[in-house]
């Protein structure tokens, strides 16, 4: 005979229902990842960082950054990449598949009113390694791989795991949804 059974997850115990057979286990109220985060990237406990979703395997860091939160964009076979862009982990290739969605080449990180950045990490040899989203209030957010997504400030990922911050792409940010156009 089998038993169906419920674990309950969030990163704010107060939300969890009272009473639950089992809970995911979160270190106060962080993922049990994150020293492991924190060793890879030393500046994200020294400036403080935000988790901002549970891990997930289906999206990566380029997805997340153009806004495709169910896809993982790769040069590999297996993987989703533009077609007509070379399938190669060179910055060029990244800037072109990132072409293919709006994006341009831009000067600097700085905030502009309805424009979206996006900063591009390579290593010393020119490979892509990791890309990043500027929210609307000048913060970054950042998929980790497989793992989470966080909220942190641009430079605190830079280092042996991802490089250094080489380019800067944008396009114009997607208009929210006013109210008046939500049908009711």
């Amino acid at each position: 005979m089998s038993q169906t059974m419920f674990m309950y997850d969030d990163v704010n115990l107060a939300l969890e229902p009272a009473g639950a057979y089992a809970y995911a286990g979160y270190v106060d109220g962080r993922w049990q990842n994150f020293a492991e985060l924190e060793a890879k990237f030393p500046a994200l406990a020294e400036g403080g960082y935000e988790q901002t979703s549970k891990q997930d395997p289906t999206y990566n860091c380029i997805g997340h950054a153009v806004g495709e939160d169910d896809t993982w964009w790769e040069p590999v076979a297996s993987m989703y990449w533009p077609r007509r862009v070379p399938r190669n982990y060179s910055l060029a290739a990244l800037q072109a598949a990132v072409a293919t969605v709006g994006y341009a080449s831009c000067a600097t990180e700085d905030l502009e009113r309805d424009i979206e950045k996006i900063a591009l990490f390579a290593n010393d040899a020119g490979e892509y390694k990791h890309v990043a989203r500027q929210l609307p209030d000048g913060a970054w957010t950042s998929k980790l791989g497989g793992q989470e997504d966080i909220r942190h400030q641009l430079r605190q990922l830079e280092g042996v795991e991802f490089g250094r911050v080489v380019a800067f792409m944008s396009r114009a940010r997607e208009p929210a949804l006013s109210s008046s156009l939500v049908p009711r």
